[in-house]
């Protein structure tokens, strides 16, 4: 059992948690840090860069010191170690970099040396049935230092097959023996480098999700503890294992899969949007945006209600009615509305269209020209003499002329439905003005019929396409491709004009009615980007990540 003592420390027995297990916990964790082993007396430091072994330092076993190893290997003489010996004694320097100096041997055959060796101190430790660890991260040897280039699965695979001490089942493997073992896909480690015998490798292939852990180790013709001890190594090393550890595999791979899908499509929409290097800044700031609309709906709540209408949809005179027709209605943009907008005072909208910056009588400022005059309403619809007179008879006597054209404009959605698949009207911003009047009563087929109109008789007229799409998905609930039919509309819109806020708030209404809030935030993130006070876009944002 492994003790954190805090972040970056782990300790342990051997007792509890053999050798192997602790090496692969380090190198599968990709650490890097110190990691002290004692037994007694007996000491050995080993240096971990990203979970593999670059360099080690030991205190036990003095009679198999380097030289000891290069003069069993027959690379030095008795003498040559005796001199390197009492060289180093006498001028504190490594052994192996005496010799290579001296010229007994070249910087190849230390390199292989020290890994060779290294390895025969690290195959002792996993014969070790007690011992205490001790990993912590941090700093390690310098580079120049680490001249080791250990084989990670090679050094468990072998330690464990060939020098772990098994008296008894490992604890993975107590009470499993009638457990079917299957092979793992897409394992971190290729058997055919790491199993040298043509037995062990004929006990691999008879794994093959039907046989029994005891069947294979009867079935391998080895000796018994041979055959458990190299399906363990097998095990440890995730080549093979049971059932559960097969199911959390493929869940693992489903999962990634998704999450990979995920990623590129997220990766598409960053770059229709041009956001592959700030989407994340702009999201940071669309939070921030949602932060201080929090807070400033928390201090509304103390305020008057005139004065939140004024913050709302007044910048500059709060609710001073203007008489004057506005100048430049026809050429202000779409994403300008809000600019030119006055109320008077204590007259509240009755539905939220803040993200619009207009409230209920100002529905003419939905399709593109801004700076609602009531003076100049009575030129926007041409109506025929019959209908005129219909409207006509509905006012009330008392009624001044201003009153009678602000009531002939708010009746416009009803009288809409006497007109005759848009026959009638010619004009494609009106069209769309009255086409999203139409959206927000829910008349979505009708209101599609507007908007494209107004596109064939302007297909430039770049406003039009964001509501055209989203009337279209909404009024097209049969049919399966009306998500994708909706975006190539808006699409084309963006083609045409790439900075208008509403081309990205309706795909991002789309994506989350599609129940894809990720892609939605993209969007509305932005939207938001091109228009600050675009309401509906922050609070989907915070709705979003509150979720």
């Amino acid at each position: 059992m492994t003790t954190p003592l805090k972040e970056g420390y782990v300790s342990g027995s051997f007792a509890s948690m053999p050798f192997p297990k602790v090496l692969l916990f380090i190198n599968q964790a990709k650490k890097t840090g110190i990691m002290a082993i004692a037994r007694g007396t007996k000491k050995i430091h080993i240096h971990f860069l990203k979970g593999n072994i670059v360099y080690a330092t030991s205190s036990y076993m003095p009679d198999f010191t380097l030289g000891d190893y290069l003069m069993r290997e027959g690379k030095i003489s008795i003498a040559v170690h005796e001199d390197s010996l009492e060289h180093i004694r006498k001028n504190k320097v490594k052994q192996g970099m005496y010799l290579v100096e001296k010229g007994y041997i070249s910087p190849h055959e230390l390199y292989e040396a020290l890994n060779h060796h290294i390895m025969e101190k690290l195959f002792q430790i996993f014969k070790w049935t007690e011992g205490e660890f001790f990993f912590k991260e941090g700093d390690i040897v310098e580079e120049k230092e680490r001249v080791l280039n250990i084989n990670f699965p090679n050094i468990i695979y072998t330690g464990i097959r060939h020098h772990m001490l098994i008296k008894t089942l490992p604890v993975e493997f107590k009470g499993r023996k009638e457990s079917i073992m299957y092979l793992m896909p897409d394992s971190r480690y290729s058997a055919d480098k790491i199993i040298p015998s043509p037995q062990e490798r004929k006990l691999l292939s008879l794994v093959n999700g039907k046989r029994k852990l005891r069947e294979l180790a009867m079935l391998s013709k080895m000796d018994k503890k041979d055959a458990y001890k190299t399906l363990y190594a097998l095990y440890l090393l995730d080549i093979i294992g049971f059932a559960e550890r097969l199911r959390a595999r493929d869940y693992v791979r489903g999962k990634h899969s998704k999450i990979e899908q995920t990623e590129k499509q997220k990766k598409i929409i960053l770059e229709e949007l041009n956001l592959e290097t700030k989407a994340q800044d702009l999201i940071s700031q669309a939070l921030a945006s949602v932060d201080r609309i929090h807070l400033e709906t928390v201090a509304e709540s103390h305020e008057e209600p005139h004065l939140k209408l004024e913050r709302s949809y007044s910048k500059e005179k709060p609710f001073e009615k203007t008489s004057e027709p506005a100048a430049a209605s026809a050429e202000t943009p779409v994403g300008a509305r809000e600019e030119s907008l006055q109320f008077h005072a204590g007259k509240a909208p009755k539905e939220d269209l803040s993200h619009f910056g207009f409230d209920e009588k100002a529905k003419d400022g939905f399709g593109g020209q801004v700076g609602f005059d009531e003076s100049a309403e009575e030129e926007e619809l041409s109506f025929s003499s019959d209908e005129q007179g219909n409207l006509a008879s509905t006012r009330a006597p008392e009624e001044s002329a201003a009153e009678s054209e602000y009531h002939d404009f708010v009746d416009e959605p009803q009288s809409l439905e006497s007109i005759d698949e848009t026959e009638l009207i010619n004009d494609p911003e009106e069209l769309v003005k009255l086409g999203i009047d139409l959206l927000q009563d829910g008349k979505f087929a009708k209101a599609e019929m507007f908007f494209k109109k107004a596109v064939d008789l302007d297909p430039n007229m770049a406003s039009a396409y964001p509501y055209l799409g989203w009337a279209h998905y909404n009024a097209s609930m049969s049919s399966p491709d009306r998500k994708a039919e909706a975006e190539l509309i808006i699409k084309q819109g963006i083609k045409i004009n790439n900075r208008l806020f509403e081309h990205f708030l309706y795909m991002g209404k789309i994506y989350q009615a599609e129940n894809q809030p990720d892609f939605a935030e993209l969007y509305y993130v932005k939207a938001l980007e091109l228009n600050r006070e675009c309401i509906e876009a922050r609070d989907q944002i915070k709705k979003i990540r509150l979720r």
